[in-house]
């Protein structure tokens, strides 16, 4: 009995160990790179397919596995393509745009999206649009089918950072795909309400990362 209970307790540990692996690391943020901008890329501009092109969130508390998730529409952007290979582009979310996608309670709902555009979080009003610049891609080399890897301006309420993280980029012509998957820090972007920088309990922190789902197409 005992060493079943033994054996018991390590797997419990393991599958503990590798959820911890799995989780997504937060994507580093430096300050914003002024020497490029979209506008260095030369190549045909081709335009996002805004309605077809998704955003997608979550986030939860530190204590507890307390989450929500939800989408963000984009309002417009473009691709730029060079040689069959995606070199830039620039992408405008909508942040009044901000939906939850978790609460059934329709009141419960419409109080957490309105939280959510608050200054509290992302003050909607005095900034209603996101953005993300690509300044750089890193291809893989012919043959391979590893991720590109992308660095660009992000920027959310008045702050412009450089972030890089790994995405599936396909370009076929005029269809233009990218498609990632990350974390970003929201306090990097002045986003801190009960985050690691304010004096609350544990129990009420929200963690600091976000976890982000980008579809981006023409």
């Amino acid at each position: 009995m005992k060493t079943l209970k033994h054996v018991f307790f390590l797997a419990i540990i393991a599958v503990a160990m590798i959820a911890c692996n799995n989780e997504k690391e937060t994507v580093e943020t430096t300050d914003a790179d002024t020497t490029t901008n979209e506008n260095s890329h030369d190549g045909e501009h081709i335009k996002m397919n805004a309605d077809q092109s998704t955003l997608w969130y979550e986030g939860g508390k530190v204590v507890g596995n307390s989450t929500h998730n939800g989408s963000v529409n984009f309002k417009n952007g473009h691709f730029v393509v060079n040689d069959s290979k995606l070199v830039g582009g620039e992408f405008i979310v909508d942040m009044t745009s901000i939906e939850n996608k978790d609460i059934s309670d329709d009141d419960k709902k419409q109080q957490f999206e309105n939280h959510m555009r608050t200054d509290d979080f992302f003050d909607v009003e005095n900034h209603p649009e996101a953005k993300f610049t690509i300044l750089e891609i890193e291809h893989p080399a012919d043959g391979e089918s590893a991720d590109h890897t992308v660095t660009g301006n992000l920027t959310i309420k008045s702050t412009t950072k450089t972030i890089t993280f790994p995405a599936t980029v396909t370009v076929n012509g005029d269809d233009v795909s990218l498609e990632a998957d990350f974390n970003i820090d929201r306090t990097d972007f002045g986003v801190e309400f009960r985050s690691s920088l304010t004096d609350v309990a544990k129990d009420k922190l929200i963690k600091d990362a976000i976890e982000l789902k980008v579809k981006a197409t023409s």
